[in-house]
This record gives C-alpha cells, structure tokens and sequence, in this order.
C-alpha cells in the first residue's frame, strides 16, 4: 500500500550530477534548479507577466535570456566551461544542453577523482554564470569570464583540501586555466 500511495516521479539521467558531497553547495542547489529549469530566467518572467529586458545581459548577441541560452549558447557561460574543461585537457567542444548533459553523465558515470572534478567545475559553472547574470541584471556590476574561470580554479583547490584522493589531480592542475582553450 505504501508503494501505491507513494507519489512516483520521473527517472532523470542526470541524477549523478546532483548527488554526492563533491560539490559545494550552494552550487549544487543552483545546478539542480537549472536541471529542473526553475531558475528565473527572463523567458519564465514573462510568463508570469513581469515585464524585464528579454536580451541576455551575458552577452552582445541581443539573444533573449533562456534557460539554454544563459548556460549553453551565451558566449560568456561557454567561454568559462570551455576554459575550464580545456583545463582538464577534456577533447570536447562545447555544444548544447543536450549534448553537454549527455557528455557529463558519460563522463562522470563513476565515482573516480577525474569524474568528481568535473561534476565540481560544471556545478561551480553553472552557479557562477548564474551569480554574474544576477550582478549584472540587478547591480550594473560585471566580471570578466577569465576573472570567473580563476575563481572556480580557486574554489576547486579550496574544495580539494578536504579530498585526499584529488591531490594527485590537483597537482597536475597547479595552474589557472587559461582562456586559449576557448
């Protein structure tokens, strides 16, 4: 009876993703949101008739704010996923929300140091575009991706202190990420 009366969700492919204390988080909440599409990008605004700029404040491309637009075309949130999965010395070119899930949960399908790095930056990622989003809609603040991309560094080497089987990882990735991998 239990089983019958519990409420019966939807599989996600992605649950790996959000599951796990790899990540921080704040981000891994903003992540979930994101996967879930609950965050309130101008496009959901909308719909609820409260009336904002509809352009991506990202970017220069005039393209309205979307959910796949602000984490997987805008060319700031690509620039800082780019840099970092560069970074990693990853082959992949970034591609589009469903491309990039696909190619995550392929990847981080396990629970090795290497798959829980990159569960780390594209949760930090996603939680950074959406903070800078936020800064510049709401405050007329703005930080370049190079800027971000270095945080995210630094956030990972904070975040790996506590995780003794990265040290390995970690040394190899003892600088910043560079924007030449864009």
């Amino acid at each position: 009876m239990y089983i019958a009366a519990k409420s019966q969700f939807q599989k996600v492919t992605w649950k790996n993703l959000v599951l796990g204390d790899v990540t921080i988080p704040r981000h891994l909440f903003i992540l979930w949101l994101a996967l879930n599409q609950r965050l309130a990008t101008v496009d959901r605004l909308a719909k609820w008739k409260i009336d904002v700029p509809k352009e991506c404040v990202l970017c220069t491309s005039q393209k309205e704010e979307t959910l796949d637009h602000l984490f997987f075309e805008c060319a700031y949130a690509r620039s800082i996923w780019a840099a970092l999965v560069g970074w990693l010395k990853e082959k992949h070119n970034v591609g589009s929300r469903e491309q990039e899930l696909k190619w995550l949960i392929k990847r981080t399908n396990n629970n090795r140091p290497r798959a829980q790095v990159l569960t780390f930056l594209f949760a930090a990622t996603i939680y950074y575009t959406w903070m800078e989003r936020n800064k510049r809609r709401f405050q007329n603040q703005c930080i370049t991706y190079e800027e971000k991309v270095r945080e995210i560094a630094l956030q990972l080497h904070i975040k790996g202190q506590n995780m003794s089987k990265w040290k390995s990882m970690l040394e190899q990735l003892n600088r910043y990420p560079s924007g030449n991998n864009v």
